[in-house]
């Protein structure tokens, strides 16, 4: 079966997550360009929002499949 696990987001998970919004933004309505450096400067600029202020999912070889915030 599929084995997921949620954890909050790491410091080694920050190029993981950023691809998989990245990804995730490309095929929603709407969706968000994150394929640049646009997560940095959310983080910059929105006080009390950070890497850690993240949950992601990750399935069996540690790849990211869900986020929340």
């Amino acid at each position: 079966g599929r084995s997921r696990r949620v954890t909050r987001a790491e410091p080694r998970d920050a190029d993981a997550l950023q691809a998989f919004l990245a990804k995730r933004g490309k095929t929603r309505v709407l969706g968000e360009d994150f394929s640049t450096d646009r997560l940095a400067r959310r983080f910059a600029d929105w006080p009390e929002f950070s890497l850690q202020s993240f949950w992601v999912a990750k399935d069996r070889r540690d790849n990211v499949v869900g986020c929340m915030a």
